[in-house]
């Protein structure tokens, strides 16, 4: 709840010293436009919900050890989102990581070998650029459209 309904937060830049998002750190930080982070191993629950001003998430640097998980409801309700981009080494994406993010037109993860749990993308179609993903099944969304 570090920053939890701050409504004047506009844009965040972690350099480094941070490993994790916690729960609900940044849900409803309704004026939030950017966050960028180096090395962000775990991006919890609802960690971003109700941004409804975020437009763009992007974290850099490799995870060296552990898992890296975008966990359930994330990035739920973040109406303006337009583009994220999540490098390196995702293991897994929670439940409805993505529900409600009506504009998201882009999203980049480098990943290691994870599953998608239901509801994880928006109603609407999106292009989802997937890097290191041997064996994916293509059929998870039909209006989804996968890059290898």
């Amino acid at each position: 709840y570090a920053f939890y309904n701050c409504n004047k937060l506009k844009g965040v830049e972690i350099k480094t010293g941070t490993t994790s998002i916690s729960e609900y750190a940044f849900k409803g930080c309704s004026s939030l436009e950017k966050f960028s982070a180096y090395a962000v191993s775990r991006i919890g629950n609802n960690s971003f919900e109700n941004c409804s001003s975020l437009k763009s998430f992007t974290t850099s640097g490799s995870v060296l050890s552990g898992t890296f998980g975008v966990e359930n409801y994330a990035f739920a309700n973040c109406s303006a989102l337009e583009t994220v981009s999540i490098y390196e080494g995702v293991d897994y994406i929670g439940d409805r990581v993505f529900s409600g993010c009506v504009n998201l037109t882009t999203a980049n993860v480098r990943a290691r070998p994870f599953v998608f749990v239901w509801d994880v993308f928006p109603s609407r179609g999106f292009i989802f650029i997937l890097a290191r993903m041997p064996g994916l099944n293509c059929s998870l969304h039909p209006q989804v459209e996968y890059s290898m």
